[in-house]
């Protein structure tokens, strides 16, 4: 297997293959509309064929040549076993006998330039004449195309356009670094916070992924020279806080094709790369990480220490310290079961002092980890290491 296979069994990509092979199992001719940066590479777009192709019923793959004739007389050639009678027109490749209720598919990469230009035109003619033949006595066709192999004229009836937008989410870059595990000490939460690190560098890029996962060493400033958008379009501001739709905005195509804009969890989202140049470099990657996977781990933690205080001193005693040193301000509402970080240091600080100094050690970070967060401000690998250690003891 390999990582371009591998991509199209996750749930989102796998979900758009499904969706393609689903309409043309419906009859309708298929567009399967990707990015460049797919479409270009012939491992990526081979295997979505491939993908395409699993998921349907005896399904015949298209390999027309120019050296056959046009684009319509070499898919016909390929499309039937009746080589002396093969079909040279639309019409013709369309109603044959040998491919009436079967289904074909054809990626534009295999296709040389000649046939590529003829492809529109032939998109066009394909949907045209389809639209008065039922689809039970025809052939039905699956193109694997970039937007610029787009004919003219709007979708049909007869013919669906299905576009790769909005198809990944963070749990199919998590799936695929699982499958192609890279050696790694790191475990439990130091582990989830990489992860979550890598995802957010990456999003969308499954390559990329797989590339920081292999090179990264968990130092904060190796991102910015990981992430590297290689002449990539820079959208614009206003196109990127659009609502995602059912396909990328027309103005932002370009960068859509390279890679640099994508739908991500329902959202127009740009690359972390173009952040990174644009603001505080890769700032917002580590807080966005560490804010996912720690806030939750924090109150964990907190729990277990108030937990162990209200033990050493008491309910009574924990109450009235909890009164006097919480930090009050008036026409505020507070939570009376929350003892907050900052509290719980300095109950401790005030209780225990030195005679406690692995509590008083396990507080204070506890608090200035949360007090960072709280302030965009993430937290260095070495700094992640010692708060983990430190707090090991609370299990």
């Amino acid at each position: 297997m390999t990582l371009h296979s591998d991509i199209w069994r996750l749930p989102g990509p796998g979900g758009f293959a499904r969706e393609v092979a689903h309409l043309a199992g419906g009859g309708q001719h298929v567009l399967a509309v990707i990015p460049r940066y797919i479409a270009d590479n012939p491992s990526y777009s081979d295997t979505l064929a491939v993908a395409v192709q699993n998921e349907l019923d005896d399904p015949r793959r298209l390999y027309p040549a120019s050296s056959q004739g046009s684009l319509a007389g070499s898919l016909g050639f390929n499309m039937t076993d009746d080589f002396d009678g093969a079909p040279v027109t639309v019409s013709d490749l369309l109603t044959h006998g040998d491919v009436a209720g079967r289904i074909f598919v054809c990626n534009a990469t295999d296709l040389d330039s000649a046939h590529m230009s003829e492809l529109p035109t032939f998109l066009r003619r394909l949907d045209d004449e389809s639209r008065s033949v039922p689809s039970s006595v025809r052939a039905t066709m699956i193109f694997i195309l970039n937007h610029g192999l787009l004919p003219q004229d709007p979708a049909s009836v007869a013919t669906a356009r299905v576009w790769y937008w909005d198809r990944v989410a963070r749990w199919d870059v998590a799936a695929l670094l699982a499958g192609h595990s890279v050696a790694d000490d790191l475990a439990g939460v130091l582990g989830e916070v990489r992860l979550e690190t890598i995802i957010e560098a990456a999003r969308w890029d499954f390559e990329l992924a797989i590339k920081i996962a292999q090179d990264w060493s968990g130092e904060n400033q190796e991102i910015a020279a990981i992430l590297n958008r290689n002449g990539r379009p820079s959208p614009t501001g206003k196109a990127v806080r659009q609502v995602a739709q059912k396909r990328p905005p027309e103005a932002q195509i370009a960068a859509w094709d390279s890679g640099g804009l994508e739908s991500w969890h329902g959202v127009c989202s740009i690359r972390p790369e173009f952040f990174i140049e644009r603001h505080d470099g890769a700032v917002g990657i580590f807080w966005s990480a560490q804010s996912r996977v720690l806030l939750p781990w924090l109150e964990i933690q907190r729990v277990h220490v108030e937990a162990i205080i209200r033990e050493k001193l008491g309910s009574d005693k924990m109450n009235a310290a909890v009164e006097l040193y919480s930090t009050r301000y008036p026409d505020i509402e507070y939570d009376a079961t929350l003892v907050e970080f900052s509290t719980l240091a300095r109950i401790v600080n005030a209780r225990f002092g030195r005679s406690e100094q692995r509590l008083q050690d396990t507080t204070g970070l506890l608090r200035s980890a949360r007090n960072r967060l709280a302030h965009l401000d993430p937290l260095s690998r070495d700094e992640l290491h010692q708060l983990v250690q430190t707090c090991a003891w609370l299990g």
